[in-house]
């Protein structure tokens, strides 16, 4: 073999053991934020999930209780407490610069105003037909969810 065939094999060795391990480490890297990414993101979207359920839940129970005789009662107050702590918890977990968190923040501080407001007057009576609707809210937190657990299917 000649001298420039054996520095060509040994260059190439070289090299190889160089870009092998660095572009491993580099992959793994990767792979280990998109994995933690996903895990957060996942984490989120299930913290988000819950929040609104609850949130909604809550928001009914102040609702028909205030066409009841449970009006009176010291749950009512502690309905109202977590109310506000779960409004202000979705609003900390969404992002208000994406268009469709801020319609959501502005659906749910809209049904809170509405909410107060029906509470200034004295209790009535309760009819199915006017059960509050959170279906808005609900169709768009279905919506937000749905395109994040996409992007955790994806990796992104």
């Amino acid at each position: 073999m000649s001298e420039i065939t054996q520095v060509i094999i040994a260059a190439t060795a070289l090299i190889a053991v160089i870009v092998g391990p660095i572009t491993s480490i580099y992959v793994t890297r990767r792979q280990i934020r998109a994995s933690v990414v996903s895990t957060n993101r996942q984490a989120w979207i299930n913290s988000l999930r819950d929040t609104i359920a609850d949130y909604l839940s809550a928001e009914q129970v102040v609702f028909i209780s205030k066409h009841s005789e449970f009006w009176e009662k010291p749950d009512v107050q502690q309905a109202l407490e977590k109310l506000i702590l779960l409004e202000y918890r979705i609003r900390l977990l969404i992002n208000p610069k994406e268009p469709d968190h801020a319609k959501l923040i502005e659906l749910i501080l809209k049904e809170s105003t509405n909410l107060t407001k029906s509470l200034e007057s004295p209790p009535t009576e309760f009819s199915e037909d006017e059960r509050y609707s959170d279906d808005e809210i609900i169709t768009l937190a279905q919506s937000i969810l749905k395109r994040e657990w996409k992007r955790v299917q994806n990796g992104d």
